[in-house]
């Protein structure tokens, strides 16, 4: 089964290439990793099909732990 579910974030103050670098930081974190893990999900992965000046996106894959 495939659930998607997309978050609209309008980010001021900071640099593109600088918000890439934080996202990128936050989903490949232990901290998520373990916040997930409690809750019985782990982050699969992630793709970054769109970084251009004025939309990122991320694609991220979560599975659910047995």
């Amino acid at each position: 089964m495939r659930y998607f579910e997309d978050i609209d974030l309008d980010a001021e103050g900071i640099e593109p290439w600088a918000l890439t670098e934080k996202v990128d930081g936050i989903l490949a974190s232990p901290t998520i990793d373990a916040v997930l893990r409690s809750g019985g999900l782990a982050v699969d992965g992630f793709t970054k099909p769109k970084q251009t000046e004025t939309t990122r996106r991320w694609k991220v894959s979560i599975a659910a732990l047995r």
